[in-house]
């Protein structure tokens, strides 16, 4: 299987990075499938303007960003992951903008039926409603597209690098990438 994690997070040492390793470690310890990370937040994006322009496009934004790019990758992909600290109750600017690009292949039906995973890294308690919501919206997304959700994983670390010193949280993290 081939699995693309979106990484929405600017911090490439922080807590959904983290995490994003070691479920990394795992998938690539059981050798049978092929990881690839794609850290949305270095990449040139810009917002979907609503031009219609991609239906004429062959799916392709007409804006000059890296969107087409990214959207190849993830057709070409069996899985995808993703990952994101919460911001204001919802998944980073940066991988919103990849999940609104979407619309850009609906009319040609590239994107259905592929396997996710969700991980929302907070500093919230897991009982605040904004991890909820975004399971929602990917339950909902994959509702739309026939996806399979395989894993949606929440976690609490306000500290950066806090998950580093949770030897447990990051044992299952590898288990989770080792058993996909």
């Amino acid at each position: 299987m081939n699995i693309i994690v979106l990484n929405g997070s600017p911090r490439l040492d922080g807590n959904t990075s983290a995490l994003i390793k070691e479920l990394s470690k795992g998938v690539e310890s059981s050798g049978k499938h092929q990881i690839e990370i794609i850290n949305v937040t270095k990449k040139n994006l810009l917002g979907c303007l609503a031009c219609e322009g991609c239906r004429k496009n062959d799916g392709n934004c007409v804006l000059k960003d890296d969107s087409s790019e990214i959207i190849t990758q993830l057709v070409n992909s069996d899985m995808i992951i993703f990952a994101t600290p919460v911001y204001w109750w919802g998944v980073s600017a940066q991988l919103k903008i990849v999940i609104d690009k979407f619309y850009s292949t609906m009319h040609l039906n590239t994107l259905k039926n592929k396997k996710i995973g969700v991980l929302s890294v907070g500093a919230n308690k897991l009982s605040n409603p904004q991890y909820e919501l975004i399971s929602q919206q990917f339950a909902c997304i994959s509702k739309f597209l026939d996806w399979e959700i395989l894993f949606d994983e929440s976690v609490s670390a306000y500290e950066r690098n806090e998950v580093l010193k949770d030897e447990e949280l990051l044992n299952r993290f590898k288990s989770l990438g080792t058993n996909l």
